[in-house]
């Protein structure tokens, strides 16, 4: 009886020696992806603080809130290998949260788009007095490996002082993703971004001082 208690303790042993092992193994390092802007356009110029004054010469476009799905309101990046499954990429991360370089990108672009053209874009929450304000709701972002990168937001154009919706837009974009790696997701997403923020520029200009 005792050779069987020893048997067995040993046996314990080992797997608990196992299991220590396997805890403290080495996990595979997590890598960190950012969207990128395209590079400012050859002929903008930086909007001088006298026509930010001017209230005759510019029309002030507030840009937010920003918002995204819970799903994508994580760090890590996400593919669809499904119509109704989605897959996180545990060791391939966002480097900051996504809400924060889609808000960032957007209004860094439509200031460069648009700041020949009489509007200045700031955030929603400046303390400017501002014509418009241009909510944003991020529907979907994700990737199916092998196939497309999709970016679905609506948008919409508020007027101040009296908050009448003039404008309601929901806009989709794909982009080929080329080979199943996380580098051509955020590449393909960062120009679905630049679509979508060239077709707000686009819709804004209307809008004149």
């Amino acid at each position: 009886m005792e050779k069987t208690y020893r048997v067995y303790g040993l046996t314990a042993l080992v797997l608990i020696l196992i299991f220590l092992g396997g805890c403290t193994g080495k996990s595979a390092p997590t890598r960190f992806y950012l969207l990128e802007s395209t590079p400012q356009d050859p002929d903008s110029h930086t909007v001088s603080v006298d026509m930010l004054a001017d209230q005759n010469h510019v029309i002030k476009v507030g840009l937010g809130p920003f918002k995204i799905p819970p799903y994508l309101d994580r760090p890590q990046m996400v593919t669809r290998t499904a119509p109704n499954r989605l897959k996180l990429m545990e060791f391939d991360n966002w480097a900051e949260p996504l809400k924060d370089t889609i808000s960032r990108l957007t209004l860094e672009r439509l200031s460069t788009l648009l700041n020949r053209d009489g509007v200045i874009v700031l955030s929603w929450d400046s303390r400017a007095r501002l014509d418009y304000q241009v909510p944003i709701e991020v529907i979907r972002l994700d990737n199916t490996p092998g196939k497309d990168a999709l970016l679905a937001a609506r948008w919409e154009v508020i007027r101040n002082p009296d908050k009448a919706l003039v404008l309601i837009r929901t806009s989709r974009y794909t982009q080929e993703s080329g080979i199943d790696s996380p580098e051509a997701f955020a590449a393909a997403q960062s120009r679905n971004l630049e679509s979508l923020c060239r077709d707000m520029a686009d819709a804004l200009r209307q809008y004149k001082p």
